[in-house]
């Protein structure tokens, strides 16, 4: 947390990446009054920041000033802006609406590409299946692509995992189950650049996993991969932004669904 709190650089993923875990930092430890309100301050900074990087179509760049969106990056800053939302924080719906919009055409007009470019092929499978995540969690499922992108030969193991994520949240758990049914929970490493489109890195992934299997009610499992997540985080080397903020957010998520038991 503390790395993400002073983390200096302000291009829209790292502003992101520090403010989502602020959204369960109270699921670890005990927040006092002056702290709270600094978190909050700190949530509502990055919410009027984020405003100011959306373009007329809905979608986010990557930089103030930037002509066209990212399409990670605004599925990214979209999913902060909900999770917010259910949290308490104010969120204009004006903002949401026009992400929603942008989100749903970018979701109908996708195609797999050729499996011959196996990374484009990859990369591009993982940003559909988060798109779609995000418009389940903004709970505006967008049904057919799901449907589209399921019966997909040779889905990548990550964006299996992500698609079944938003048929959790559609309330489709048979759906979901038969997605990843016998997918691994591990993740290969692989170089940044290999994943630089989706932000990539496979700790990032494996609590993807996480927040996914606790959506599909497999606690047991989530139990294991949240060990997995935890050695990650724990290790002293290098973190991306966006590895830590997805991994604080799925033990959060974790936290507050099994603390007590």
């Amino acid at each position: 947390f503390d790395y993400l709190y002073n983390y200096q650089h302000h291009c829209t993923e790292q502003l992101t990446s520090k403010a989502l875990p602020l959204l369960f930092v109270s699921q670890f430890k005990a927040v006092d009054e002056e702290e709270a309100q600094k978190i909050k301050a700190n949530v509502q900074e990055a919410i009027r920041q984020l405003y100011a990087r959306q373009l007329p179509n809905g979608g986010f760049v990557y930089w103030p000033g930037n002509a066209s969106a990212d399409e990670w990056i605004t599925s990214y800053a979209g999913m902060f802006l909900v999770l917010a939302q259910e949290k308490g924080y104010a969120v204009n719906s004006n903002v949401l609406n026009k992400w929603k919009r942008f989100q749903r055409a970018a979701a109908q007009n996708w195609r797999m590409p050729d499996q011959d470019d196996s990374w484009g092929y990859w990369q591009t499978g993982v940003q559909q299946a988060y798109r779609l995540y995000t418009l389940a969690l903004a709970g505006a499922p967008e049904q057919g692509a799901m449907n589209r992108m399921k019966e997909q030969a040779n889905l990548p193991l990550q964006a299996k995992w992500r698609l079944a994520a938003a048929y959790a949240l559609n309330g489709k758990t048979k759906a979901a189950n038969e997605l990843v049914f016998n997918a691994k929970t591990t993740v290969e490493p692989y170089s940044p650049s290999a994943g630089s489109y989706v932000y990539g890195s496979y700790d990032r992934d494996e609590a993807m996993i996480l927040e996914t299997l606790l959506l599909m009610g497999r606690e047991r499992e989530a139990f294991t991969q949240a060990q997995k997540v935890s050695k990650n985080l724990s290790r002293e080397d290098w973190f991306s932004t966006q590895s830590t903020a997805f991994a604080l957010m799925a033990m959060g998520r974790l936290a507050e669904k099994l603390s007590g038991t």
